[in-house]
């Protein structure tokens, strides 16, 4: 049972004695997420003898908080070709200033999350963008807006789950 603040998780081969811990319900408010640990969504197929986890809620969130909800999804994490380079960041301090209202080291640091969890897809695409955090151009937004437009065709709803983990 390890405890983090007011976070406790629960692992047992018996159900009961999990369930007995609900009793606490009847004593402090509590809230059952024993299908997310750590924004990963987790769920179990006994009678497959499966595990999928996904990511779908976090990535929703991503989309929603950079008005890209109802975006058109893309089929590829970068354009085919696509080719970034140093030259394409800005040259001077007006450029420079003028990339300030993209929120990119927040989007490539998004994108790194999802790279080394569930979405290893986009590992490539995200390695490459975090290369111009210190001084990224229009062209590297745009390379990662692609990256968010290509996320919206692969995540998850909660009813569909990428089958990532097998146990027999």
């Amino acid at each position: 049972m390890p405890v983090f603040v007011d976070n406790i998780t629960l692992a047992c081969k018996d159900g009961a004695k999990i369930n007995s811990f609900h009793k606490l319900s009847q004593h402090f408010k509590l809230q059952d997420l024993s299908t997310q640990l750590l924004g990963l969504e987790i769920h179990r197929d006994c009678p497959n003898c499966s595990l999928s986890i996904s990511q779908s809620q976090y990535i929703s969130n991503l989309l929603q908080e950079h008005g890209l909800s109802d975006s058109k999804p893309l089929s590829t994490p970068l354009n085919p070709g696509t080719c970034l380079s140093t030259s394409m960041c800005p040259q001077n301090s007006a450029k420079a200033s003028e990339m300030c209202q993209y929120p990119y080291i927040s989007v490539v640091g998004s994108l790194m999350y999802l790279a080394v969890t569930t979405h290893p897809d986009i590992a490539y695409a995200a390695g490459v963008l975090s290369r111009f955090n210190s001084n990224p151009g229009l062209a590297h937004w745009q390379a990662a807006k692609h990256v968010l437009h290509y996320l919206k065709g692969t995540y998850y709803t909660p009813q569909a789950h990428l089958q990532a983990l097998y146990f027999s």
